[in-house]
Parts: structure tokens; sequence; C-alpha cells
């Protein structure tokens, strides 16, 4: 009885690990809001969205709905870098300025702590970096482990889900 259940529980383990592995490659999708689909999100890579989204609550009612169970919305001060604890990071300019965003893909959870996302005070300036800009309305949707820095203040939205906020 008991090595069953260690083993089920080795397996519901394992199965969270995969689940929440970033991929090692890192690739920018573009896309237009009618071509989003859901299925884009498991490429676990970031995805632009160079439609103009003035509401990007309905955005979120209707193509990430069920992609999430928890939801926390803040405002990211310029020159802060952010890693995403969270199943996705949207990141919304709702300015009608470009606004550049430095990306990093990061690999492990330094905090524990921190549920949705963290302050990294330690910028990694030997890792690839990647800037974006970010048209006016448009929106990266960002996944787990990206690190994240704007140069103006902008709107994050991160969505989490259990597993992500349970994995190392």
């Amino acid at each position: 009885m008991k090595l069953g259940t260690i083993f089920i529980i080795f397996i519901i383990v394992l199965y969270v690990y995969i689940y929440t592995r970033p991929r090692q490659l890192f690739e920018l999708l573009q896309v237009s809001v009618d071509k989003f689909t859901p299925d884009m999100l498991v490429e676990k890579q970031p995805i632009i969205l160079f439609s103009k989204l003035v509401k990007i609550n309905q955005f979120i009612d209707v193509c990430l709905k069920y992609n999430f169970c928890f939801r926390k919305d803040h405002t990211l001060l310029p020159e802060t870098t952010i890693r995403n604890h969270s199943k996705f990071a949207l990141i919304h300019n709702n300015s009608g300025d470009d606004i550049k965003i430095s990306l990093q893909k990061k690999y492990v959870k330094v905090s524990f702590k921190q549920y949705f996302s963290e302050i990294d005070n330690e910028h990694d300036i030997n890792v690839d970096e990647v800037t974006v800009l970010l048209k006016p309305f448009n929106v990266i949707v960002l996944p787990y482990l990206f690190e994240f820095q704007s140069s103006h203040e902008v709107d994050v939205t991160f969505l989490n889900d259990i597993f992500h906020s349970l994995c190392f």
C-alpha cells in the first residue's frame, strides 16, 4: 500500500516537473488576435499580439479563460527587472508610445516565496537578451520563467495555475 502511494506521488511530481519545464530554444511568435489560438500557448514561447487591444480584459476572458486559476494585475515601473513565476505574464502597452521590452529566458525559479513574480536585482548580462519594440495597444504574452524589463511604465497581468505555483 505504501509503495503504491509513493509511486503515485512520484508520478504526480514528475508530471508537474515536465508540465512546467521551460523550452530550451527561445523564439518570438508574432500573430494577430484573430489568428491567435490557445494551442500557441503550448509552445511556451513569447507571443506578440500585434493587433490593437484597448481592453485586455476582453482578450483574457475570451482567449485565455480556461488557462489560469489566479490573476494579479500590476504596474511595472521603468528599468525594473521582473522574473515571471506565473504561467503567463501579459505585458500590455496601453499608451500611445512605443515601449522597449527587454527579455531574457531563465531556467530556474529563484524564490519559492513569490507566487506571481519577483524583482530580480541581479540582472545577468551574460545571458542573451532580446529587445522588443512594443507598439501602442499591443500585448506580449510571456510564459513561465521569462525575465523582462521595460523602458516605460507598463501594465502587466499575471495569470497563474496550481501547477506553476507549486513547481520548482
